[in-house]
């Protein structure tokens, strides 16, 4: 499922991206300083590819068996978790993203200002203990490492698809949101993952435990 979700992120940000690049007014309204035809759909776009090329990293690493580089890459995840949410609740957004310097994304689009602006969606105790075991260097980090008590890779696995389940239900609202506007194309894979997705959830208890232990950062349609 992880690996589904790879692809789907990577292909539904292609699919942006080129409509994006190309199609809508602000290039032609100069609104864009870019020269995109539309920014939202590009800053959504971005999110998508970041998000594929994370996964696939992770995946790649979970599977030589390098733990805490695996850990790293989905503590990442994790702002695009974030930013796909946002992106979902509102239109316009993911435009404001894109045109966002370092100093407005520090003051607007950290991942603290982000679990702020979604009513509690997120919990921070989540984001620090990814943080703690592959963001920063801890000795938290010590289960991940060669020749120490390790974390069994199926905690890692689950917890990958966990965050990889709220992010892709995060960019289907988004799409969703923005209507007719973007092309059927964007929307190829979605019957696809949908079906894999409910596939998946029938028969994978450890996800389940996980989402149940986090609910609100793992279920999207929680308050």
């Amino acid at each position: 499922m992880c690996r589904k979700y790879a692809g789907a992120l990577a292909q539904t940000g292609k699919f942006l991206w080129l409509h994006g690049a190309l199609i809508g007014p602000a290039r032609a309204e100069g609104q864009s300083p870019f020269g995109f035809g539309d920014d939202d759909v590009v800053g959504l776009a971005t999110v998508c590819q970041i998000g594929g090329e994370l996964t696939r990293g992770a995946i790649d690493l979970i599977e030589v068996d390098n733990r805490y580089g695996a850990a790293a890459l989905v503590r990442q995840l994790l702002e695009i978790e974030y930013l796909s949410f946002a992106f979902a609740e509102k239109d316009e957004i993911a435009a404001e993203w894109l045109h966002a310097d370092r100093d407005r994304r520090k003051k607007f689009w950290s991942p603290g200002e982000l679990r702020k602006r979604s009513g509690g969606r997120y919990l921070s105790a989540d984001y620090w203990d990814h943080c703690d075991h592959g963001g920063h260097p801890t000795r938290d980090a010590l289960p991940l490492l060669p020749d120490h008590e390790q974390i069994h890779p199926a905690f890692f696995w689950a917890d990958l698809a966990g965050h990889l389940y709220s992010i892709w239900s995060n960019v289907v609202r988004a799409v969703e949101l923005r209507g007719d506007e973007l092309s059927d194309e964007v929307r190829t894979v979605f019957p696809l993952i949908a079906e894999a997705t409910e596939s998946w959830l029938e028969e994978d208890k450890l996800t389940l435990v996980l989402r149940a232990m986090h609910t609100r950062v793992r279920r999207p349609d929680a308050a």
